[in-house]
């Protein structure tokens, strides 16, 4: 009897851990597509401190691994951290499948290590336990991944292979893709889409195509503070992923991506081709050193209604008019110091960003000006805060806050949100969807716990 075939699209780590899960019972035939590189080939100019070379597919986002960038350190997350997930797949499953995650990246569930930081009167900070792999043991696990997956005999790997359309068919799916210049297509039973953050575009028109029960997302919108590292690192030694919540006018505020290492942060790009946003990477002990750190400030962007916008509004309204920001490198990233931003001036008073790939440019101008005021006010609280609190030596506020430039632009939470079942399948039988690009989870455990929850629906129907 021929093997139920088993098309993964997209091998970061959902696809991973889908592919890795789906072979233990040796029992189907799993063919796991993505559009990137070998993990070894993902060389990214900006992480050199040079300019985008506007690689045909994004090597940050894009090739074996994903979201986790060979050589980069990465930070792991455990619930409460991922609740919507939790929410959906039930406490005892994702426990479970928690821990299958920790055993294919390589770490103890005892590795994670509770976050620690008090709160303020306005400020509140979101705790859970944190666990940071070096560059040296991400490179294990990734190299271990996909060892694992060229020698098991019942997974097919195909790299620089993009997926363009999925038809159904009367036995499941036919899946059409590209290899250089040829057209290809493969018959499957079922599909489970893990493009992530590379297959954006492309997995918006499948959805509206195949019509796929899915609503628009809350996204959030702002800008990445790059500022000296000695003041961020206090907090990175209590929180390595500092998550600050605030909520002014019916709007909530949030950090991401708090990048305050022992050797401090780097601005990352991810590169979509009519616009370039970008992700910050943490640096540890064995990473090259720099002398900043950075963290993104989010607000949720909403309709006069409180109702979530689409991505035609967002598009229209914010990327746009950043993609004309700069009149040398259209869509590529703008900056200029915190304080020109916070007196809506454009002046050459700044310290140079530690990126190259960046022109200075007036951010103020891309908000409105009720979001300007609330967005600084909360900016205001969230510096503060760490002035306060850091231990840098013989620092006064003023030397402080002329430090602090701001690199736009930041966006999280673009993808719809698919409609899916505790296993993870859409509104159409046998097609299902993981990671960040169902709209549900978000960080490397939680995208490898929903792959997992896919796998096994799979193996208990």
């Amino acid at each position: 009897m021929p093997r139920e075939i088993i098309v993964i699209i997209g091998a970061g780590p959902s696809g991973i851990a889908c592919a890795l899960e789906l072979a233990k019972t040796k029992k189907y035939s799993v063919v796991l597509i993505d559009a990137g590189n070998h993990y070894s080939n993902r060389t990214c100019a900006v992480d050199d401190y040079l300019y985008c070379t506007d690689c045909s597919e994004c090597n940050v986002i894009s090739g074996f691994g994903g979201s986790i960038h060979y050589g980069d350190s990465v930070k792991l997350s455990r619930y409460p951290s991922g609740k919507s997930l939790f929410e959906l797949i039930g406490a005892a499953r994702y426990e479970c499948y928690f821990s299958t995650a920790c055993e294919f990246v390589g770490v103890s569930e005892t590795d994670f290590t509770m976050s620690q930081c008090s709160s303020n009167a306005t400020l509140d900070i979101k705790h859970y336990g944190i666990h940071i792999l070096t560059s040296e043991e991400v490179k294990r696990f990734i190299t271990v991944a996909f060892s694992r997956i060229q020698e098991d005999p019942f997974i097919s790997l195909f790299l620089n292979s993009r997926v363009t359309a999925i038809k159904k068919n009367d036995n499941g799916f036919t899946i059409f893709y590209t290899t250089g210049f040829h057209q290809k297509t493969v018959n499957a039973h079922r599909i489970i889409v893990a493009t992530g953050r590379a297959g954006f575009s492309w997995w918006r028109e499948e959805l509206k195509k195949l019509d796929i029960d899915r609503q628009n997302p809350i996204s959030s919108l702002g800008f990445r503070f790059e500022l000296p590292k000695e003041f961020l690192i206090p907090f990175g030694k209590d929180h390595p992923d500092l998550k600050i919540r605030t909520v002014k006018d019916g709007y909530k505020y949030k950090t991401f991506c708090f990048c305050a290492g022992s050797q401090g942060g780097r601005i990352k790009y991810t590169n979509y081709k009519k616009y370039t946003l970008l992700d910050g990477h943490v640096l540890v002990d064995g990473d090259s050193e720099c002398s900043v750190g950075n963290f993104a400030l989010l607000s949720q962007l909403k309709d006069k209604k409180g109702c979530a916008l689409s991505f035609e509004d967002i598009y229209e309204k914010y990327i746009k008019p950043y993609i004309d920001l700069n009149k040398k490198n259209p869509g590529k990233p703008v900056f200029q110091s915190y304080c020109d931003f916070k007196r809506k001036e454009w002046t050459e008073d700044y310290v140079l960003p530690s990126v190259k790939d960046v022109l200075s440019a007036p951010l103020w101008s891309l908000i409105s000006p009720s979001f300007h005021k609330n967005y600084c006010e909360v900016a205001d609280a969230i510096l503060q805060f760490i002035f306060t609190n850091s231990s840098a030596p013989e620092a006064d506020f003023h030397h402080f806050i002329k430090s602090v430039n701001i690199i736009a632009l930041e966006l999280e939470g673009l993808w719809d949100c698919v409609t899916v079942n505790n296993g993870m399948m859409t509104s159409i039988d046998g097609l299902y969807v993981s990671g960040d690009c169902s709209g549900l989870s978000q960080g490397i455990i939680q995208s490898m716990i929903s792959g997992i929850a896919a796998a096994q629906d799979i193996i208990n129907k």
